[in-house]
């Protein structure tokens, strides 16, 4: 499987006290969407929305964070932002993963 461990990986590389924000792109759905036969890249736009994509996290993004072992807070853009910076900056209101070891 392309990937699986990626969350896995950025765990194990940071240091003891480290931290990483991760950003990805959550759908709509309860679960992360995956297919591993899907290996073109005109299969993987259509599936993933982009040629090097080969998933579409869903709202377990959070739990695969956990079962990497990381502790995992969740920041929402408009928390620090106001509508109109995030206008200004064409930020969509979403949420940055602050991830510690």
């Amino acid at each position: 499987m392309i990937n699986r461990y990626r969350n896995k990986e950025f765990y194990r590389v940071l240091k003891s006290d480290g931290w990483a924000i991760l950003l990805v792109p959550i759908i709509e759905k309860e679960k992360t969407y995956e297919d591993n036969s899907i290996t073109t890249e005109a299969g993987r736009i259509k599936a993933f929305g982009q040629k090097d994509h080969v998933r579409r996290y869903g709202n377990d993004y959070v739990n695969r964070l956990h079962s990497a072992g990381f502790n995992v807070s969740i920041i929402c853009t408009d928390f620090f932002l106001t509508k109109e910076d995030m206008k200004n900056m064409s930020i969509k209101k979403e949420n940055i993963y602050y991830c510690k070891k």
